[in-house]
């Protein structure tokens, strides 16, 4: 599980191989999600701004099932993501692990990413 003190040294660090910020949840999450899992696996923090800086914005109820089914239904073969929601003050982030799949490659909408 992932604690606010954990969330504040992954954005300290910033991103990077196995690190990527996303304000939303979007196409480029699964494309991101493809790439890790094609390669040694990362962490997608939502809610967080490029340069770190985390958004003040409501995540919906359903956020972390509907961010996991999406990844899984859109990738081939099914990429299934571990979802954490972390309460960051008046503010959520959701942290997506993918881990490496050994079945490779992974591709969404027939293309593959690394």
């Amino acid at each position: 599980m992932l604690t606010p003190d954990a969330i504040h040294a992954l954005l300290r660090a910033g991103e990077g191989e196995t690190l990527e910020f996303k304000a939303h949840f979007g196409a480029d999450v699964i494309e991101t999600a493809v790439a890790f899992a094609n390669t040694h696996g990362g962490t997608i923090l939502i809610g967080v701004r490029d340069d770190g800086q985390i958004l003040d914005e409501p995540l919906g109820k359903e956020a972390l099932r509907d961010y996991v089914n999406r990844i899984a239904t859109a990738t081939e073969p099914a990429v299934v993501a571990a979802a954490y929601r972390i309460a960051m003050g008046h503010a959520e982030v959701v942290a997506l692990h993918i881990s490496e799949v050994p079945l490779k490659p992974v591709a969404t909408r027939g293309r593959c990413f690394r």
